[in-house]
């Protein structure tokens, strides 16, 4: 088998992405070198996530408990 090598810190993001994914560094490496169409729709999934989990909160004015009383009176 041959030998790859490369640099850490995508090492690293590689084997975080295959322990998300329950599977081994090696596992994953070919699950994505592949271009296998499930990894690919986790892959944006994730990113998805976090771009909305980086998002800030969002402020507003309206009162929830407010808003339900007002619909069930309708």
């Amino acid at each position: 088998m041959a030998t790859l090598e490369i640099p850490d810190e995508v090492y690293e993001t590689l084997a975080e992405r295959a322990r998300m994914n329950g599977r081994g560094v090696v596992e994953q490496a070919l699950a994505e070198l592949s271009g296998d169409p499930a990894e690919e729709a986790r892959r944006k999934y994730q990113m998805n996530w976090q771009r909305i989990l980086a998002m800030p909160p969002i402020e507003s004015d309206l009162d929830p408990v407010q808003l339900i009383r007002e619909d069930r009176d309708r």
